[in-house]
């Protein structure tokens, strides 16, 4: 038999605990529920479980990959917007009886004790019940044939309609449960359910006590990792501080998430702080109420009984609410899809430089290496701020000083760091993360980066093990001296000139080109974009080539030479013909991971992403075989790219139905005769982007637009 795990329902009457994460993900004594469930399903033995996803599945794949090394085999399928009736039928499959598990309560009643008794009886269901009067409890067995004779379009719950039905007309048996059961529908029942576990379960532990010196905790207490405990405090039994919370004083009774901040003579009573929230001085919690994530309480403002304050919200100096507050902006750490980050928005300071590294390098491996660049002198205390948070978690720091994309891309490659960032192109402060080869970050790196942050979960190490700030500042002459070796002495029929924006490149490309160029050869202007990754080419014969086809040109001249070439996954289609046509091997940063990262890193393969390389590599090519612009592109496809933006939220489901109405494969493919398009969803989940490319401009911004109203008009 397999099981079926409800974990995607949202858990209304949770909010604002659940205002950022579905029920099942509530942590209960340093454990997810989700994690409960199945302990619960290997010790019945159970080999094979569906888990019902919908409000934060992508939470739900976190957790699992990262916490779960259970025996059980796990499938996930997609049930948002399901009643529970639904999301039984749908995660059945082709199943004809299934064990289902509501994945918002605690039970330790023997799950192989409900399958005797269902075996026992011909019935179509058998429930667990907790209660007098026989209403059934979350935890069942249900056959196909119980479903036969409701309708599948009218939302229904399983518990409060279809088996009290089935009871009634015999066709289901309810089973007395034994010892504790509770369903977490409220603050209230969550604090139970804590203390429950505390008392009874002994789930009770200190892990750091050495530093809670002058702080008074009652048994039995859950205090988790790195919790900082001040002296004055006074930790009440049946309480939980859960990993990187820090506690300066005042009375704590209840729950206070990851990371949260409660400072001295703060009054928590049976109440619950959730992750990130940070509590002032003097602030007190009634009874049962709810401060949601990364909220902000000032000093002296009372919360009274029941109250919630939604995530991010903040609460003013001395206010007295007796109301739920509702959601707000927050100013949350987010890192985009190109590994750029606004360090927390508004203006870069040396505070929130300093955390960005400490948050980067907890991600990072303990004792690793991180490339770190800034990009303008008005910067630079923003990148020794960056350097010292990266030490603070024992990471080391190769600092190459003030450089761009490529000479940080390159420096990766040459010091094996783990990645690379660039800090503070501008008074903005955005940083910039990149991977060895020009490659964009790995998401689950920018994710761990992400959860950090909002846990606060920094990585701590003694004095001793703090990393240190190494100077690379010199490896600009390496770079360059990587350059001057794939050019000729002098070049024969090319006259090349650089132009570009930023002082310093412009002073490389002129030590590189001025000296060597054929005054009476074919006149190149180079173009360099602003990061100098892409670089565009005219020529009076030519007129404009962009750096897509350029690329493509020099990658067939590494095919020739037989060279692999590593490009990323959105590049046009015309590599791939290239790559047809010499026989060559073409590798996609996003497929073939491993042999595209070994490729990517690969020296002949910066000219990928180093606009000045590539200008290099053309310009030299150029010269060896005595041609024209003109004759070396002469055999490369066109191909033409267009974008467009479109503002919907990405839930899995609107994703699932826009792929499905637009005939989109898996991956979000979709083409049209000569022209192919691209929907990527951004990794914030607020939008997503359509790329098309064609064989001419025209044709894929016509395509652009035609997906992007066909998707607006999926969603009016």
């Amino acid at each position: 038999m397999k099981a079926v795990v409800l974990c995607g329902g949202r858990g209304e009457r949770l909010m604002p605990m659940t205002d950022r994460r579905p029920a099942a993900l509530l942590r209960l004594c340093g454990k997810e529920i989700l994690l409960f469930t199945l302990e619960m399903l290997e010790k019945a033995g159970f080999e094979e479980a569906v888990l019902a996803v919908g409000y934060g599945s992508e939470q739900v794949e976190r957790l699992l990959d990262e916490k779960y090394s259970g025996k059980i085999k796990l499938h996930m399928i997609n049930t948002a917007g399901k009643s529970t009736v639904q999301a039984v039928r749908t995660a059945m499959c082709d199943e004809t009886e299934i064990l289902a598990v509501e994945c918002n309560c605690i039970c330790i009643h023997p799950l192989d004790e409900i399958i005797k008794v269902h075996l026992s009886h011909d019935t179509f269901c058998t429930a667990l019940t907790y209660d007098t009067e026989n209403k059934p409890a979350g935890i069942y067995i249900v056959k196909r044939e119980l479903f036969d004779s409701f309708n599948p379009e009218k939302p229904m719950d399983m518990t409060e309609d279809i088996i009290p039905e089935a009871v009634k007309s015999g066709e289901a048996v309810l089973l007395d449960g034994k010892g504790y059961y509770k369903r977490i529908t409220t603050p209230e029942a969550f604090l139970d359910c804590q203390r429950h576990m505390l008392y009874n379960e002994n789930m009770s532990q200190r892990l750091t006590e050495n530093n809670f010196s002058g702080a008074a905790i009652g048994e039995p207490v859950y205090i988790g990792e790195n919790v900082s405990v001040m002296s004055g405090s006074v930790i009440e039994s049946g309480s939980v501080i859960d990993n990187n919370a820090v506690v300066k004083g005042g009375k704590v009774n209840g729950y206070v998430g990851i990371g949260s901040v409660i400072s001295e003579r703060c009054d928590i009573n049976s109440a619950v702080v959730c992750r990130g929230a940070v509590l002032d001085s003097g602030v007190k919690c009634g009874e049962y109420s709810v401060i949601g994530e990364k909220a902000h309480i000032a000093s002296e403002a009372v919360i009274e009984k029941g109250v919630g304050i939604w995530s991010g919200k903040n609460v003013e100096k001395g206010a007295r609410l007796y109301e739920n507050v509702k959601r707000s902006s927050d100013s949350r750490l987010v890192i985009d899809e190109n590994g750029e980050c606004s360090l927390w928005g508004g203006e870069a300071t040396a505070q929130k430089a300093m955390l960005f590294g400490l948050c980067a390098a907890s991600a990072a491996k303990k004792g690793g290496s991180i490339v770190t660049a800034y990009g303008s002198d008005e910067s630079l205390l923003l990148k020794q701020a960056l350097d010292c948070g990266i030490c603070q978690a024992g990471v080391n720091v190769y600092s190459i000083g003030r450089a761009g994309i490529s000479e940080l891309s390159y420096a990766v490659n040459r010091f094996g760091g783990e990645f690379g960032i660039l800090i503070g192109t501008n008074i903005s402060g955005h940083a910039r993360l990149i991977s060895a080869g020009g490659m964009l970050p790995d998401e689950k790196l920018l994710d761990r980066i992400g959860s950090i942050a909002d846990d606060r979960a920094y990585r701590s190490v003694g004095l001793s093990q703090t990393g240190r700030v190494t100077d690379f500042s010199a490896v600009r002459e390496i770079y360059v001296a990587e350059l001057e070796k794939i050019l000729p002495d002098r070049f024969k029929g090319v006259n090349v000139d650089i132009r570009t924006y930023d002082v310093k490149k412009a002073t490389i490309a002129d030590r590189l080109f001025h000296g060597r160029n054929d005054i009476d050869g074919e006149r190149i202007i180079f173009n360099l974009s602003a990061d100098g990754t892409k670089v565009s080419a005219y020529s009076e014969k030519t007129s404009y080539v962009m750096w897509e086809k350029l690329v493509a040109m020099y990658a067939g001249v590494c095919f020739e030479k037989g060279l692999a070439v590593a490009l990323p996954e959105n590049f046009p289609s015309n590599a791939d013909a290239t790559a047809e046509v010499h026989c060559g091997r073409l590798y996609r940063y996003e497929n073939n991971a491993d042999i595209a990262k070994d490729v990517a890193v690969s020296t002949h393969n910066m000219f990928a992403y180093d606009g000045l390389y590539l200008a290099s590599a053309v310009t030299s090519y150029l010269s060896e075989q005595g041609i024209t612009l003109q004759k070396a592109l002469c055999d490369v496809p066109d191909a033409y790219t267009s974008s467009r933006f479109v503002g919907i939220t990405m839930s899995r489901e609107n994703k699932e139905k826009i792929f499905s109405e637009l005939g989109c494969s898996v991956e979000g493919e979709i083409t049209m005769g000569k022209t192919h398009a691209v929907i990527r969803p951004l990794r914030d989940k607020k939008g997503i982007t359509v790329f098309a490319e064609s064989v001419s401009c025209e044709q894929a911004a016509a395509f652009c637009e035609d997906i992007t109203s066909r998707i607006k008009g999926i969603f009016r």
